[in-house]
């Protein structure tokens, strides 16, 4: 047994996992949704439309069952692996890094943005965004337990593959808190993203189909690890007897996280909009339905509109911010 699952087994041997649909309620940071043709009776929450703040946050804080916060801020990467330029990041996600601080600017709390391309400023003057270089990705990667043979396994992998491995690291390193940058957070409560999750797109609204994903976590350092093990496995397998295969492009993301965190860690699953539902009226809808606390606005959605600004404003026409008092 490796000392990372050995880290983990000892902090969590049950079943654990909670999912939580919160109503968008009126409190300080969070969000509401405008009146529906069919009301509250009908999504069956019982915070929607209440004025009650602290029964609807109660119910929330109850629901964690004593749980402390593990992350400390927020992070995410932006990679040119040799491969882009700092003038193509800076071009291609200088909007949502840009809303990304803001948002988490409003939580009191900062995001670090890792690259690995020297000199690469990628905070875009927002004093909320902090910039960190990766001076050596090979040795990040020495340091977590990979060989040389498997780092260039990994390298030989798509870029959201390599990505999987690096955010991982990472939040091993800094203890923070990963969002990708078209992460949208619908409630400004700062704690609850501090928390032990995963989040969880719902692929049927009718049938209430999940899938765990990577994209937005907080994740204790014994889950961490025994992540890192199971991708490392992984890797291995790729490299031996089917280095001739190519692995689906969320194998070491979404399947590797339904693996090894469902029946192993005490964390709590957050519910995520359909990924390829880019219809405002869809998102609006799932909103309101589910109590979303955060959304993923994926490039499947993104395609839809002329521009991520424009994407946001559609949501926001329906769903208000309600600012902290």
């Amino acid at each position: 047994m490796s000392r990372r699952h050995a880290m983990a087994t000892t902090t969590a041997v049950t079943i654990a996992v909670a999912a939580i649909l919160l109503a968008l309620v009126p409190a300080g940071g969070a969000f509401q949704c405008e009146a529906w043709e069919r009301g509250a009776e009908y999504f069956g929450h019982p915070c929607v439309n209440s004025s009650s703040t602290t029964g609807c946050l109660k119910h929330l804080g109850e629901a964690h069952h004593g749980h402390r916060e593990v992350c400390n801020g927020f992070f995410t990467t932006l990679l040119g692996w040799g491969q882009e330029t700092c003038q193509f990041i800076q071009g291609k996600y200088r909007e949502r890094v840009i809303h990304m601080g803001t948002q988490v600017a409003k939580m009191g709390a900062t995001v670090e943005v890792y690259t690995d391309i020297a000199d690469c400023d990628l905070s875009f003057g927002v004093a909320s965004i902090l910039t960190r270089v990766i001076p050596d990705l090979q040795a990040l990667f020495f340091a977590n337990g990979i060989s040389p043979d498997l780092f260039q396994t990994c390298r030989g992998l798509g870029f959201a593959q390599r990505s999987d491995f690096v955010r991982l690291m990472l939040a091993m390193q800094n203890g923070r808190s990963y969002a990708d940058t078209d992460i949208l957070f619908l409630h400004h409560e700062r704690r609850l993203f501090m928390l032990p999750y995963v989040g969880a797109c719902v692929w049927n609204y009718a049938a209430a189909a999940l899938e765990i994903t990577n994209a937005a976590f907080c994740l204790p350092k014994p889950a961490l690890a025994d992540l890192l093990d199971h991708l490392i496995l992984k890797l291995g397998r790729v490299r031996g007897i089917n280095r001739h295969l190519t692995p689906v492009y969320t194998e070491f993301g979404p399947v590797s996280f339904h693996t090894v965190l469902m029946n192993r860690h005490p964390i709590y699953v957050y519910s995520q909009n359909h990924p390829h539902a880019g219809g405002a009226e869809q998102i609006w809808h799932s909103i309101c339905e589910y109590g979303h606390l955060q959304l993923h606005l994926t490039s499947q959605i993104q395609t839809a509109w002329p521009s991520y600004s424009a994407l946001l404003d559609a949501i926001f026409s329906k769903v208000k911010p309600i600012q902290s008092q």
